[in-house]
């Protein structure tokens, strides 16, 4: 198409909404838009209950902007390459503060006896607009058994 609305016909449009939530009861773990009063009110956890991900946790946030399937990327602590830089901020699950938070849940909520490293599963999507959304890093941990029997 061409003309004022050539943008609209040459790419997909849409509103997406992306869910960061547990598989074992579907509650959600970060406040995914920075904005605590649009999220939900959780109660403060009992004893031995999982942390609390805090007020303002949303089950998904709406973009308008279409995104594709999620895509799962295997990452660790980005150090810098040979030019100095590294990853922008909003990619990376150690700096950006809201996939540092659900890292940080994920580790809380995970084995006791795990011990994490700095790998990490990072899921993303495509944006139409070219630009990457990462809903969350899982942590990748290891828990050592001795398998041998006595």
């Amino acid at each position: 198409g061409q003309g004022a609305n050539a943008d609209t016909f040459c790419s997909r449009t849409g509103r997406s909404r992306n869910f960061v939530v547990l598989v074992t009861n579907a509650n959600a773990i970060a406040d995914l838009d920075k904005n605590a009063g649009t999220g939900v009110t959780t109660p403060p956890p009992g004893p031995g209950a999982p942390p609390d991900p805090g007020a303002g946790a949303e089950r998904f946030i709406s973009m308008d902007d279409f995104v594709t399937n999620p895509f799962v990327e295997q990452t660790q602590t980005q150090n810098l390459d040979s030019s100095g830089t590294g990853p922008p901020t909003a990619q990376q699950c150690t700096t950006d503060a809201r996939l540092k938070g659900i890292v940080n849940y994920l580790k809380a909520i995970g084995p006791t006896d795990a011990r994490y490293g700095n790998y990490f599963m990072r899921i993303g999507q495509r944006q139409s607009k070219g630009t990457m959304f990462y809903p969350a890093c899982i942590p990748i941990g290891v828990v050592q058994a001795n398998w041998r029997e006595n």
